[in-house]
């Protein structure tokens, strides 16, 4: 068996990686960090089992990464494996020939059971793991979000308080508000997880 997983995220990538060949030893898995990377395996003439993709990443993503690996790999399901999770972007990503979709905030063990599911190929329906009930969803000011956007950007504290006409002392504040409400420890995790979850 051989996998795909396309993630921006390293960390989990390892962890997704680690728990799949702890269930299976013999099991490869090929990892990348953006879809432009796995739509080139193709042209090595790699072939895959089952491609993991995540919904949110820097450059191609969403409905049009989705329908760009079914056409380059058509005889391989697609899971979407997201922290974004709403029935608009589930119904978008099963339209877009997903075979189903998975939220981050599951555990593996229901993520894994998931995906075995989706190695079976056999018409139905979509299979889906949804987000726990007690995932709370991630709430900022609007300032806070003005603040991240400008962080997307790469700008510093001092620059995004001369951006925005305040102090490097309150962007700070607003720096480690975002960090604690995304539940990250950078700046580069804050934006990360803030493409996943839809906030930017």
């Amino acid at each position: 068996m051989h996998f795909l997983i396309i993630d921006d995220h390293a960390l989990f990538r390892e962890g997704l990686r680690t728990m799949l060949q702890s269930l299976d030893n013999e099991l490869v898995v090929t990892e990348v960090d953006s879809c432009e990377a796995g739509l080139e395996l193709d042209a090595g003439g790699a072939s895959f089992d089952l491609i993991l993709l995540d919904h949110s990443l820097p450059g191609m993503n969403g409905i049009r990464s989705i329908r760009a690996f079914r056409q380059r790999f058509p005889a391989t399901p697609v899971v979407v494996v997201s922290a974004s999770y709403t029935p608009a972007l589930v119904e978008e990503a099963l339209a877009a020939g997903a075979r189903g979709y998975l939220s981050k905030s599951v555990n593996f063990s229901v993520m894994y059971e998931t995906i075995e599911k989706a190695l079976l190929r056999t018409p139905g329906e979509p299979l889906m793991a949804t987000p726990p009930p007690s995932a709370a969803a991630v709430t900022l000011t609007p300032r806070q979000t003005e603040v991240l956007e400008l962080m997307q950007s790469g700008l510093t504290n001092k620059q995004i308080a001369q951006k925005l006409g305040g102090s490097a002392f309150t962007v700070r504040s607003h720096v480690s508000a975002i960090l604690q409400a995304l539940g990250v420890d950078t700046r580069t995790a804050a934006v990360s997880a803030a493409r996943d979850r839809g906030i930017l």
